[in-house]
């Protein structure tokens, strides 16, 4: 086996698995894999396609756990800055306690704040946008 049939065949498999990954909502990529001599090992990755279930399902999530950081359920969507960039608040990281704020950027790129941010986010509460 070499890289060439590797790719040939991941490519057949994720056109294969397209019709399955859209029945259930989602949509599929290849995601790399190894290849030795005799075998190869194939990835791929399941993305639900139903953005407004994701965004309900943060919200949720945001609006059940967010007293714990010291925010409340209005501060879902907040826009804040820092280092001169505006961020949106979009969800939290509950398994990661130095990191737990989600933000995006407004580009859209998803990233991690450490709860110091906190107190922008409710300064931005009390200003009209």
């Amino acid at each position: 086996m070499d890289k060439k049939i590797a790719k040939i065949v991941q490519d057949e498999a994720a056109a294969a698995l397209k019709a399955i990954a859209e029945k259930h909502g989602m949509t599929v990529v290849p995601n790399g894999g190894t290849v030795g001599g005799i075998d190869m090992v194939l990835k791929f990755r399941f993305k639900t396609a139903d953005t407004a279930a994701i965004v309900a399902s943060e919200r949720a999530e945001f609006d059940a756990y967010c007293g714990i950081f010291g925010l409340e359920p209005q501060d879902f969507g907040a826009k804040f800055q820092t280092n001169g960039k505006t961020y949106t608040v979009v969800g939290l990281s509950l398994n990661r306690r130095k990191y737990p704020i989600i933000v995006a950027d407004e580009t859209g790129k998803r990233m991690l704040f450490t709860d110091m941010v906190v107190d922008r986010i409710k300064a931005a509460r009390k200003v009209p946008a």
